[in-house]
């Protein structure tokens, strides 16, 4: 038997059969509301229904349900008369489909108040709820095959199309940009590295400044999956990390260095989306290091101290090139002709070549005969650890004095006399593990391209001097850096300069200028005479 359907509640009160040949009916129903009444009749089988009604606001309202047999479903609408389109057929699996849906295109009398509201309905609303093809004698808004009328084909691809270049813009930002990101990184740790080398060249003189442009333009570092070297750098040197900034300064005072390096890699993808082509991106990094002063040493101090004249940077006065002494002479005051007019008469051997009488009389008038500069260990194995592997008996900052009693956890301050016979040894070691070990022009020394900066020693420059109060003291007021003697010579690989020094013979260094941690030569000055490097921008 054919199903049956009823809809009740409108004015054309029709009952509409599905035939299964069509395999579609269609009915045209007038619906005054306020509700629309669906009755499945109970020899039916289940059906499924749709209904759309559009009332005043525009809105579309929509149900959907499974009806058993003799089961009526009530549909709300709203107080305008609606005019439907009612239609059923048989689906798979003996299903039936009712589905009711507004035309939008109304020519019944008494019903134009609606049309405004029908015409705003959603068209792919109206297509959802039309599951099988209409008559075109219906009015509706497909064509008797089912397919959308012609105007509309093509709109996929149109929309692809459209797409597409949207989702290649949007690739080309993600790969560009992305890019972009990688290359600054690359070229900003070009030019760190390039202003630390810079930096680190830097040594008070135009030499320096000479030697700084060509470190930091010769860096290895290079951009583009590191296939590309950076060309042309600007390097520009300052006094102050605030500038001002100069390609070609005069050496001294010079502190800083600052590096601006550019590249300019290549876009694939943006050009594509952009109505101005732009195939290239200017890609800027810049970096400044400079040489910052350090005021305390918890280690790296050899275990000596040199007698400062000045209290003037850097170099406390002392003269680069000449021979100091990093541990004096015995001093002896009973000698003859030992006076504050002839220091020199009050030690058991002559002092360094180029120690100077205000030094010796400064030694002479506060040190005496236990002090001769020493501040190291007593035991041998400290020793070793003090002057191979710059261990300190005490950290050393700026003002520190060694003559104080209790510093560096000595009753009697820091000094003392020491073990020469063990201390010669091992700076002999030291210097001998330097591959330049012969010579003492220091020069010379940094202009031999073997040299390790193991010959080099760093010590605390000390002041000697009476307190307010009238006691010794020997306060630190800077630093220095010294080249150790050698005996070496192209028949004698090794030298034992420092191991046939006696015990009353003084320990001589060459005085090679500014200190800066990670420098072989050495360093631009400063207010301390020591520096490290680093970056500051």
């Amino acid at each position: 038997m054919l199903p049956k359907i009823e809809i009740a509640n409108n004015k054309q009160e029709t009952n509409g059969y599905c035939d299964p040949s069509e395999r579609r009916k269609e009915g045209r129903y007038v619906v005054d509301g306020p509700v629309f009444t669906l009755h499945v009749l109970p020899d039916n089988e289940c059906f499924q229904c749709e209904l759309q009604d559009i009332s005043r606001s525009g809105a579309a309202l929509r149900a959907d349900c499974y009806l058993a047999p003799g089961t009526p479903v009530m549909f709300p609408l709203g107080q305008e008369r609606v005019f439907a389109s009612v239609r059923y057929c048989r689906l798979q699996m003996s299903r039936y489909l009712l589905g009711v849906a507004m035309e939008s295109v109304i020519s019944l009398p008494g019903v134009h108040s609606i049309v405004p509201q029908l015409a705003r309905a959603s068209r792919a609303a109206l297509r959802h709820s039309l599951k099988s093809p209409l008559h075109a004698a219906d009015g509706l808004v497909l064509d008797s095959t089912g397919n959308r009328p012609r105007e509309e084909r093509g709109f996929v691809l149109v929309a692809m199309a459209a797409a597409a270049i949207a989702l290649i813009g949007v690739m080309g930002l993600a790969i560009d940009m992305g890019r972009m990101f990688i290359v600054k990184n690359e070229v900003q740790t070009f030019a760190d590295a390039a202003a630390v080398a810079g930096a680190l060249s830097l040594d008070g003189t135009s030499t320096g400044i000479t030697n700084a442009r060509t470190a930091a333009t010769n860096m290895v570092d290079k951009w583009n999956f590191s296939t590309t070297t950076v060309s042309s750098p600007t390097v520009e040197f300052a006094t102050s990390s605030s500038g001002t900034w100069s390609t070609n300064p005069a050496g001294a005072g010079i502190l800083y260095v600052r590096v601006t390096a550019t590249v300019t890699p290549n876009l694939y993808f943006i050009p594509v989306v952009m109505p101005t082509k732009i195939y290239t991106a200017s890609v800027p990094a810049r970096a400044v290091a400079g040489q910052v002063d350090i005021s305390f040493f918890p280690d790296g101090l050899a275990p000596f101290a040199a007698v400062a004249t000045s209290n003037t940077a850097p170099y406390f006065g002392f003269t680069v090139g000449n021979v100091y002494d990093i541990q004096w002479p015995q001093y002896n005051s009973t000698r003859a002709h030992c006076d504050s007019g002839h220091p020199d008469n009050c030690f058991n051997s002559p002092p360094c070549a180029d120690e100077t009488a205000e030094a010796e009389r400064s030694v002479v008038a506060h040190w005496g005969s236990n002090i001769n500069g020493y501040w190291g260990y007593s035991a041998n194995s400290d020793i070793a650890a003090s002057i191979l592997d710059r261990q300190q008996l005490a950290a050393v900052p700026i003002g520190y004095d060694f003559q104080l009693p209790g510093n560096c956890g000595l009753s009697g301050g820091c000094m003392s006399n020491g073990n020469k016979s063990s201390i010669g040894g091992y700076l002999d070691q030291r210097v001998n593990q330097d591959p330049a070990n012969i010579g003492n022009v220091y020069s010379t020394y940094l202009a031999d391209g073997t040299h390790n900066g193991r010959r080099l020693i760093v010590v605390p420059m000390v002041k000697p001097a009476t307190s307010a109060s009238g006691s010794d003291i020997s306060p630190v007021v800077g630093y220095g850096q010294f080249l150790l003697e050698s005996n070496a010579t192209n028949g004698k690989s090794s030298s034992d300069f420092y191991a046939k020094v006696n015990g009353s013979d003084p320990f001589c260094a060459v005085y090679a200028g500014e200190y800066t941690v990670g420098s072989t030569g050495n360093g631009a000055g400063g207010a301390t005479g020591a520096s490290y490097v680093r970056m500051v921008q």
